[in-house]
């Protein structure tokens, strides 16, 4: 009796479950969950293959992967804005146990102006591959908004006239450039903590659900 009741209770449940499932059209939204599990796992396998061809090193690919998975939970940016913005800076030349740190620096300056990371990122890329500041990248941080000029006259106590002779006369070089991104970004700099800031904002908050939500769809789909 009790065995017939159970089972009279279980075709209950399937019968409930199966109106449920056919309200919701439910076989369409499981295809397309699959479908977006095919869809972000084929775009990060494409990122850490890019990650791997540039450092030739399938372990510090997938660390720095790692990293930048990490680092998008935690920020406005997106995994593939924050993986491009690596791969800039790999391009440049940096050394890929660097490229996570800097993108946290960019990135706070980028938020903080409101200005898109992949620009930062290439300017960035481009002093440190050329080894100095010239008029032209002074003008293109003036007009995304980044005080380098004040910075730099603050670090060697000159007026900012003599920062733009010294930038004429080739006598700022990149370490230069980085100190003053790095201060700017340090506790008490302008920039310091702004990725953290503009993720504790709903826009924020529901960017890096977007992220955390990519990155499960990925663990899925590596399995």
């Amino acid at each position: 009796k009790e065995g017939k009741e159970v089972m009279m209770v279980n075709d209950k449940l399937s019968f409930s479950f199966g109106k449920i499932w056919k309200s919701i059209d439910g076989t369409k939204l499981l295809k397309d969950f699959v479908g977006e599990i095919v869809k972000v796992r084929s775009e990060f396998q494409q990122l850490e293959t890019s990650f791997s061809s540039f450092l030739g090193n399938k372990v510090e690919a997938n660390k720095l992967m790692s990293q930048v998975m990490e680092t998008a939970t935690k920020s406005p940016f997106s995994v593939t804005e924050l993986a491009t913005g690596a791969k800039q800076l790999l391009t440049y030349g940096m050394q890929v146990e660097d490229v996570n740190g800097i993108l946290i620096q960019l990135g706070n300056i980028a938020s903080g102006l409101g200005i898109p990371l992949e620009r930062l990122t290439s300017l960035y890329g481009t002093v440190m591959s050329q080894g100095s500041l010239y008029t032209n990248d002074l003008e293109q941080f003036s007009s995304l908004g980044i005080p380098m000029v004040q910075g730099l006259a603050d670090m060697y106590g000159v007026s900012t006239e003599k920062i733009n002779e010294m930038v004429v006369a080739g006598q700022i070089g990149f370490p230069q450039v980085q100190e003053v991104i790095g201060n700017l970004t340090v506790e008490g700099g302008q920039f310091y903590n702004m990725m953290d800031e503009q993720s504790n904002t709903l826009t924020g908050k529901i960017d890096n659900l977007k992220d955390s939500w990519n990155i499960m769809l990925n663990k899925i789909g590596e399995s």
